[in-house]
């Protein structure tokens, strides 16, 4: 019995399916260790012919049905095959003399049922255009990203992948009604069953690319149609997906994507423009061409509340202390009456004022937020929270989460000669009995230090004896947390998870997206001297509003 089948559909691409079975036919694996089971679907050009005639040094297995499909010839091929391994391949890819014996590697490699995934070249025709060569780079930039982090569900691709047999039987194998992401349904519905993923960088084989760069545009607003489709029945792909931010366009970049929709300006025309302009910048606009293509078919199949909610992300506002009628406004303290406004406007605005632990919840479950969703935090827990604060949030009708220093006693005593050195800060007792108010609490550690200064040992006790603290004194489990100044880095944000914390803010501003760390958060600082209109730009911008006077 073969160890593994190589299962191939094929539609009328006689010659290209024959230069695919003759690489498989110069493997190093020896052909008895292999099976090829070909499924033609409905073809016209002499493929059924061709395969009758041919001698192979492996099993060769031909299965003939009325064209169905691509999904529905790979699932016939697979129900033909006999070895407990099958290794999907397309028509027009051409294996190295490797690909069987370094599939057969990996899994042999592997502590338990993986799903290995294969490197993908591409052979361009002579006169391609740019867009298609920039295309190719960008692909094989992929691969090379693939050495050195761990694949998932999402670089799955249904050509040079291969599986056990049984895991794709027990998932149902291709569904039936996608065409561009029927790979990436495949992969996800697999690791919901708990199948892992390998990369197996010696697996190459090299596809037939002949797309030019309207089949590339055309292509890409299919996959963005079929990903909105793929997030209704996979919501857990929205933090790895363009849907859920997964993209570095920066400001400039989003904003230009935006009145690219809003204009309706056709993909092509932007490619074409690429075609025209020097490599570097062509590249660039090539992959807003593509990216605009993927978010007019997002647009094309995603109904309008959810359009909205994956506009610009949450915004996370930052506060420390509020003023009384008689304290000046300063950077760190607002007036009563200025956040007041603030509220005020935002409601009027058609903002909705989320509690930090209703945003950790919505990401835990993949629900993207409401259209303009704005938090509150108030970091360091100043008596002034409870006294001016909480009254205002309760008109309001919202919740802030304020962020506790656990072992500060009862003033600030951490700011050395600071502008908030001194200032009379909740006691932990003194919290519990603002539990069911409109004050939430997180943790913003034990002595509010610069924790990157710390050790290891003294920021986890920092850390997690702040969270320890917290709940002794709430009776509860505490989820957030704040860094004290905002700065933080690998080590420290890996001490906070591991300290059972689901998110934690810094100070970097910009917007929230599902993409967001939720271990490095984006905040906006609003400064206390800030008027409404700057509080206003600020909003919608993502980031303060600046200006020279």
């Amino acid at each position: 019995m073969p160890e593994i089948s190589v299962v191939i559909p094929t539609h009328n691409r006689c010659g290209r399916l024959r230069a695919c079975l003759d690489a498989l036919a110069a493997q190093t694996a020896e052909p008895e260790r292999f099976e090829v089971v070909v499924c033609v679907d409905g073809s016209r050009d002499g493929t059924e012919e061709m395969l009758r005639s041919l001698e192979t040094p492996f099993a060769l297995r031909v299965v003939v049905q009325p064209q169905s499909g691509q999904a529905r010839a790979r699932n016939a091929a697979v129900a033909a095959a006999s070895a407990p391994l099958v290794l999907l391949l397309d028509d027009d890819m051409v294996a190295a003399p490797e690909l069987v014996a370094a599939h057969l590697a990996a899994h042999a490699a592997a502590p338990g049922p993986v799903a290995a995934l294969g490197r993908i070249g591409r052979s361009l025709p002579e006169g391609i255009d740019r867009f298609a060569r920039s295309r190719a780079r960008q692909w094989s930039d992929h691969y090379e990203r693939l050495r050195s982090r761990a694949p998932g569900p999402r670089d799955c691709y249904s050509g040079n992948l291969s599986l056990p047999r049984g895991a794709f039987e027990a998932v149902g194998g291709f569904s039936t009604d996608l065409y561009d992401e029927l790979d990436i349904d495949l992969a996800l519905r697999l690791a919901r069953q708990g199948l892992g993923f390998v990369y197996a960088p010696d697996a190459l084989a090299t596809e037939d690319q002949r797309e030019d760069w309207r089949e590339i545009c055309r292509d890409a607003r299919r996959r963005g149609a079929e990903t909105v489709e793929l997030y209704r029945r996979y919501p857990e792909i929205l933090p790895t997906s363009r849907l859920g931010g997964h993209e570095s366009l920066g400001r400039a970049g989003a904003l230009a994507r935006r009145l690219l929709l809003g204009l309706r300006v056709p993909p092509v025309a932007l490619a074409a423009l690429g075609r025209t302009l020097p490599e570097d910048a062509g590249d660039r606009l090539f992959d807003a061409a593509y990216g605009a293509a993927f978010w007019h078919g997002v647009r094309d199949a995603a109904d309008d509340d959810l359009w909205r909610r994956l506009g610009r992300g949450c915004l996370v506002l930052n506060y420390h202390a509020v003023g009384g009628p008689d304290e000046p406004a300063s950077r760190y303290v607002v007036p009563a009456r200025r956040l007041a406004a603030q509220l005020r406007w935002l409601a009027r605005r058609g903002y909705r004022v989320l509690a930090l632990e209703e945003y950790l919840r919505m990401r835990r479950t993949f629900e993207l937020p409401p259209p303009r969703s704005v938090v509150l935090t108030f970091d360091d827990g100043y008596r002034d929270n409870a006294e001016l604060l909480a009254p205002l949030l309760d008109a309001a009708g919202v919740e802030a989460t304020v962020f506790l220093v656990t072992q500060a006693g009862t003033t600030n005593d951490w700011d050395g000669d600071g502008a908030l050195a001194g200032r009379p800060v909740v006691r932990m007792e003194e919290a519990r009995a603002l539990e069911g108010g409109p004050l939430r609490f997180g943790v913003h550690t034990r002595r509010h230090p610069h924790l990157r200064a710390l050790g290891e040992e003294a920021a986890r006790t920092e850390i997690a004896g702040g969270k320890a603290d917290a709940e002794a004194a709430l009776g509860h489990p505490i989820e957030t947390f704040a860094y004290p100044y905002g700065e933080h880095d690998g080590g420290v944000r890996a001490l906070v998870e591991a300290a059972g914390f689901g998110l934690a803010c810094g100070l970097e501003p910009g917007r929230n997206r599902p993409a967001t760390d939720p271990f490095a958060l984006k905040r906006v600082e609003v400064y206390g001297t800030d008027g409404l209109l700057r509080f206003a730009l600020t909003v919608w911008l993502g980031k303060r509003a600046r200006w020279r006077r």
